[in-house]
């Protein structure tokens, strides 16, 4: 099998305003203790941007979401990290060998930082084409003025979109 060549970055428009842009991901080992969820945002000017994390189903609550005020980077070409604190009191926590859905939004439509690889789209139709499953797409339900549904629609199905880059998530501990 040949993977596509991973060719580093590049800016991803949302698609529309409050449209959850989801990929599913699969824990190696258990994380815990997670207390920093973000992502990057590559242009836009200042509104909602969100985040959630819900276990692998159509619906239900999510294990934890939250927005915070987009950067606003229409003056800059550099790209801006979305920080939002889970708290020390409601730390996430992957399991080991446990899939999870993780999808971002903002209320302005702007654009996030995404993977991109040198087949354009490729890299999308092969991870949704391996799985069985689709790994990277949008969200059936979306946010509302960029906050994450946290009521039991959930994110709905996801639709599959090999337009979309893969989004750029990080987490980390801030004690």
């Amino acid at each position: 099998m040949i993977l596509p060549n991973i060719t580093g970055t590049r800016s991803q428009n949302f698609g529309g305003t409050n449209v959850m842009v989801c990929v599913r991901y699969r824990s190696p080992r258990q994380l815990s203790n997670i207390t920093q969820i973000g992502f990057a945002m590559a242009s836009g000017t200042t509104g909602t941007c969100g985040i959630g994390v819900w276990h692998d189903s159509d619906s239900g609550i999510p294990l934890w979401s939250g927005s915070t005020t987009c950067p606003d980077t229409t003056n800059t070409s550099a790209t801006h990290e979305v920080n939002i604190h889970t708290g020390s009191n409601n730390p996430v926590r992957f399991n080991a060998d446990t899939t999870y859905r993780i999808c971002i939004c903002d209320s302005v439509n702007s654009s996030y930082v995404g993977v991109t690889e040198s087949a354009g789209g490729q890299m999308a139709n092969l991870l949704n084409s391996i799985s069985g499953i689709t790994m990277i797409g949008t969200a059936t339900n979306g946010c509302t003025a960029g906050v994450p549904p946290t009521n039991s629609s959930g994110t709905g199905a996801i639709v599959p979109d090999v337009t979309r880059s893969i989004p750029i998530v990080s987490v980390g501990q801030i004690n």
